[in-house]
């Protein structure tokens, strides 16, 4: 699906400068193992993460397992997608998402792993976020049932030594070129407000903020705060009749391989 951005990029869809020198993402295929390092160097300082797993033996070689797998998976279901063999990365749920069997079996892996190694007080933590998500999501008008049909920008990453490049723009420029042209909407969660710039120069705006720890004694640190962030798409030029088939939204052009 990412290979159609490049399509775009060449035609006389797109005018705009903005995407004249970014470096162009590429499928996600052998460079699983580098993109499970990156995933867990950028996140290393992430303030939701630090709060859920506060006092938790790290063991990387461990997350390092849980988030190949994961991302194993998702190649063959989401648009998924690095620059630089694995140093950037990015993933994202396509709207009208219909799981595979690998899909449903990563899910109850999932469910059934995610307590392993937490203490009551860890466990007590990921409740109270799983909570607050659920009734935020259901909530607020821009997501609830319209979640179906948006795009959700599950993942995005670069390593710490590689920021700073205009990886990130380009693997989110590339999800969001995609939203416009098949018209729809996209979201994503954001963790650490220092992203909130970034992530509104490409179009997102907060429409829910999820505070967590503001009402647990045994946490000394300032709340935490989780953005949900909800993106229209913009109207492009068409390269294409008015009477003529949009010609990205054919369907098996657009299968994610």
């Amino acid at each position: 699906m990412i290979s159609q951005y490049q399509a775009l990029k060449d035609s006389d869809a797109i005018v705009d400068v903005e995407y004249a020198d970014l470096p162009i993402p590429v499928p996600l295929q052998r460079d699983i193992p580098k993109a499970a390092q990156t995933y867990c160097d950028a996140f290393r300082d992430d303030p939701m993460i630090n709060y859920l797993d506060a006092g938790r033996r790290s063991n990387e070689r461990l997350r390092k397992f849980y988030v190949s797998t994961i991302l194993r998976v998702h190649r063959y279901s989401h648009i998924l997608s690095t620059i630089d063999h694995g140093v950037a990365i990015s993933s994202a749920k396509p709207a009208h998402f219909k799981p595979k069997t690998a899909d449903k079996l990563l899910d109850c892996f999932v469910q059934l792993t995610q307590h392993v190694g937490r203490s009551k007080e860890q466990r007590k933590r990921l409740k109270e976020y799983n909570t607050k998500m659920k009734k935020a999501l259901e909530e607020t008008p821009e997501l609830g049932e319209n979640i179906k049909d948006m795009i959700l920008v599950e993942l995005l990453a670069t390593s710490p030594e590689s920021q700073g490049h205009g990886y990130g723009t380009a693997l989110l420029s590339a999800l969001t070129l995609i939203a416009d042209v098949l018209r729809q909407k996209s979201w994503l969660t954001s963790s650490n407000i220092k992203n909130t710039a970034f992530y509104n120069s490409h179009g997102f705006v907060t429409v829910k903020d999820i505070i967590l720890g503001d009402d647990n004694p045994c946490w000394e640190g300032s709340p935490i705060v989780v953005k949900l962030m909800v993106r229209n798409p913009r109207v492009l030029p068409r390269p294409w009749q008015e009477d003529e088939k949009n010609p990205f939204l054919d369907s098996n052009s657009l299968e994610c391989t």
